[in-house]
């Protein structure tokens, strides 16, 4: 499997973070190709968001289908229908950050917070399967929740996208690869399987998918 290659945007007017002094360029999710469409999902943490309530899956990607999924024979109504079905899996299920401290702080809660970490990968997964099975698959296509993370000293970076196979091989690929990356800043990759990442595919037996 190959890594995950970016593309360069120095405009990019994201936050950027500062670790040893140094600032860093913000991670880029892979581009779109003739054979993997990319969908941004938003940049906030997936399990915990101090932002009220943001859309995870914007307006514009619920409401309007891909031409290349389009052109594969999906109807708009079966792909809003999802989309909106995948934003509410997460906005629903997600802990504010507020929620994560409070808890976090009596030990005998943890167990509490791993629960609901879980039960939001669990409903991503159940939205997923569903899509692929009662839609994509009939048309050649295959969908994927993904996310790269990006550490450095204190500070975490997570960026997670939507990844949908438009080719036989490639939905064959896509099958085969992993949730979690982790970024090279300096490199601009998505590398699958990297020790740091290991570890973050599964929690107490549930795939982490988002």
């Amino acid at each position: 499997m190959s890594d995950y290659q970016t593309v360069q945007n120095p405009d990019d007017p994201r936050r950027k973070f500062k670790g040893d002094g140094t600032r860093f360029r913000v991670i880029r999710r892979p581009a779109s190709s003739d054979t993997r469409l990319i969908i941004d999902l938003n940049t906030y943490n997936m399990n915990c968001s101090c932002k009220g309530t943001p859309e995870f899956v914007s307006e514009a990607d619920m409401d309007i289908i891909p031409q290349a999924v389009a052109d594969q024979g999906v109807s708009e109504q079966e792909w809003q229908k999802h989309m909106r079905l995948l934003d509410q899996a997460i906005r629903k299920n997600r802990m504010s950050v507020l929620t994560v401290t409070l808890l976090s702080v009596l030990v005998v809660t943890i167990p509490f917070i791993f629960r609901r970490i879980n039960k939001l990968q669990r409903a991503v997964i159940k939205v997923m399967d569903d899509f692929n099975e009662q839609v994509l698959e009939k048309h050649g296509l295959y969908a994927k929740t993904q996310k790269s993370i990006f550490r450095a000293d204190k500070y975490q970076e997570e960026a997670p996208w939507l990844a949908i196979a438009l080719t036989k091989d490639d939905v064959l690929a896509l099958r085969g690869e992993e949730h979690i990356f982790w970024y090279n800043p300096f490199t601009n990759t998505h590398t699958a399987n990297d020790g740091c990442c290991k570890c973050m595919n599964t929690c107490c037996g549930t795939p982490q998918v988002i």
